[in-house]
Parts: C-alpha cells; sequence; structure tokens
C-alpha cells in the first residue's frame, strides 16, 4: 500500500525522481541537491533521523577513494584503436554482493567502475546532449558494451546514511502498511545519496584531474533510485586531463600507417566546447523523440586519419526529457 506525508501517489515520486535525474543530466547536480535538501526540511517537527543525517553530509565529506590508481587502471585496458573513452561508476546494490552495515549501522555505497571505449558508445566525441540521448526507456545504449568492469574505486563520507538508508529501503518494500514518514525518509534519503555520490565524482574529476578527457557516468546497478547521468562529457572533461584524446588515438595507431604529411602538428587540437550554452531551462517542453542526424560515429584508426585536420564542435539541440509536475514538484521546483 502507497504510504506518504509528502506525495500523492507513486506517479509523484516518480515525476520527482525523474526530475532529480533530468536535472543531473544537464549538469546541475547542486541545484537537485538543493531540492532534496528542501524536501527533506518539509518533515518539519516531524523530522526523521535520515533528514537529520542528510543535513550532516555536505558534498565535501565525501570523498572518492582509488582515484590514484585510475589512470594506471585506464592505460592498462587501451588497446590500439580502442583506447579508453568513457568511465562509468556504479551504486551496486549490496545485497548483491552480500554486504550489511555494521555493527555501528554504517555501510558505504558499494560502487562498481566500468571501462568502456568507442565500440559501446561515440564517447569521445558525444556532447553531454548526445549522451542523454542515449539513454532510452531500457536503459543507456552503452549498457553492458564495457570493455572491463571492476572495484577499483569506492566512497567515503556517506556510510552513517547509506547503513540506514539500504534496510530501510528493504523495509519498506517489504512491509504491506510501512510507516509514512519513514517511506518517504527512505526515498529522498536514496535520492540525496546518490546526488551526493554524483557531486562527489564531479569534485574528483576536478580535483585529482583524469589520464585523458573521458566521458564520466555516474549510474546504478539495481539500486534505488536508479539514477543514471553523465557527470562529464569528453569535452567537458578536457581542462582536468593533461593530454587530449587525439593525441592518445594517434599514438595507437601504427605509426608505418600515417602518411608523413598526415603526422599530427606539435599543438593536438583540443576538444570542442560542450555546448553548455544551449543548455536548458528545466520548465522547456522537450521532444524526447528528436535525434540528432549530426552525431559522430566512432572513431577508428582510418577515419581518425582521414579527419586529423578537420576536427571541430558538433553541438546539437537535443535535451533531456521534462516531466509533467506533480503536487510534490510542484511546490519544490516552482522555488
Amino acid at each position: 500500500m502507497f504510504a506518504s506525508i509528502l506525495f500523492a501517489d507513486e506517479n509523484d515520486v516518480r515525476d520527482f525522481d525523474l526530475q532529480i535525474q533530468n536535472l543531473l543530466r544537464i549538469g546541475r547536480a547542486d541545484e537537485a541537491a538543493a531540492i532534496l535538501e528542501t524536501a527533506l526540511g518539509e518533515f518539519g517537527a516531524s523530522r526523521h533521523p535520515i533528514a537529520e543525517l542528510c543535513a550532516a553530509c555536505p558534498v565535501d565529506a565525501v570523498e572518492i577513494v582509488g582515484w590514484d590508481a585510475l589512470a594506471a587502471r585506464i592505460a592498462e585496458l587501451d588497446m590500439p584503436d580502442a583506447p579508453i573513452t568513457g568511465l562509468g561508476i556504479d551504486i551496486s546494490w549490496p545485497g548483491n554482493s552480500g554486504l550489511e552495515p555494521d555493527a555501528g549501522a554504517s555501510l558505504e555505497p558499494n560502487l562498481e567502475t566500468n571501462y568502456y571505449h568507442d565500440g559501446a558508445f561515440p564517447f569521445a566525441t558525444a556532447g553531454r546532449a548526445a549522451l542523454v540521448e542515449g539513454y532510452g526507456p531500457y536503459g543507456a545504449e552503452w549498457q553492458g558494451g564495457m570493455a572491463d568492469i571492476d572495484s577499483l574505486l569506492g566512497v567515503q563520507g556517506l556510510g552513517a546514511l547509506y547503513g540506514v538508508i539500504y534496510p530501510l529501503v528493504e523495509s519498506v518494500a517489504a512491509t504491506p502498511a510501512p510507516d509514512p514518514l519513514d517511506a518517504d525518509a527512505m526515498r529522498l534519503g536514496a535520492a540525496f545519496v546518490a546526488v551526493r555520490l554524483h557531486q562527489a565524482v564531479a569534485r574528483a574529476v576536478r580535483r585529482h584531474g583524469l589520464l585523458r578527457p573521458l566521458a564520466v557516468i555516474v549510474g546504478s546497478n539495481e539500486s534505488y533510485p536508479f539514477y543514471d547521468a553523465p557527470v562529464f562529457s569528453a569535452a567537458e572533461s578536457h581542462d582536468f586531463a593533461p593530454v587530449a584524446l587525439d593525441a592518445v588515438l594517434i599514438e595507437a595507431l601504427p605509426t608505418e600507417e600515417l602518411p608523413a604529411e598526415e603526422l599530427p602538428a606539435e599543438n593536438v587540437p583540443s576538444q570542442p566546447e560542450s555546448g553548455r550554452d544551449d543548455e536548458p531551462q528545466i520548465d522547456q517542453p522537450i521532444d524526447h523523440a528528436a535525434t540528432d542526424d549530426n552525431r559522430v560515429v566512432q572513431i577508428s584508426g582510418a577515419s581518425l586519419r582521414r579527419r586529423l585536420s578537420q576536427r571541430q564542435a558538433e553541438k546539437n539541440g537535443v535535451h533531456p526529457p521534462v516531466v509533467a509536475a506533480g503536487v510534490m514538484l510542484r511546490r519544490l521546483f516552482a522555488r
């Protein structure tokens, strides 16, 4: 039975989650976090312990661990004509690995790190809008197309919060008539964890950098509320990487296959701008069926040789869908 003091029904919850995910997808994670903080404040005098734990979890208290080993791991997975161009970081449902909160009720989210090359999706050239359009009703185009997967990256700073949320998600789902306050705290708390992880990954990229420009995506492996959104496109991460992606692709090509006149210049062309000037307002109607006829396809060695002298930005106008606002959305997203 549906239970809530903040939402009208399951459709209202779904719309709220879609709107939070949409904010993540268009690069407005801080705004998504602020909306969740406001929603958690709606509990008022009936403030739930999860609301208190969220309030005690600022973004700078959450750290991604293992980042110092990431460059070497990516280099290890690079193949000729197929360097790693996309990085996925997923919250994996702890039950999949038999994980439980410790004696102090603490449990850090269990992360999976996925590595992709352009055989799964044209990550090297896809801007944010193209990445967003890569999501369909049954998942992303690159779903299941990873070159490898491991548990290299982890997170610290969410354990006290997630250790309470994880068992509550299972409890609410298994209880025929859950407490409305518990149900809402679970929904908002789980969303808060997903957004904080998204923010923490963005912070790690900015502070510690990347081996090369990569599309960086934070998603979910069967972990409620199942958000999946790009943190950076490859172009957007360019400022945080010491080596341009073109240089990596060129280096991967056999030298004897490159005519002398096509050898790269000393200054490798920079990545295109991300196209964020076209970022939609959250209340703009979006044609979800629209497609990008100009999307650049996967880079191969042959196509790279043909295009070294003419790489340029390709912007498109595809934006994430905006869902209709329910009761909760009309109060919060209008603020």
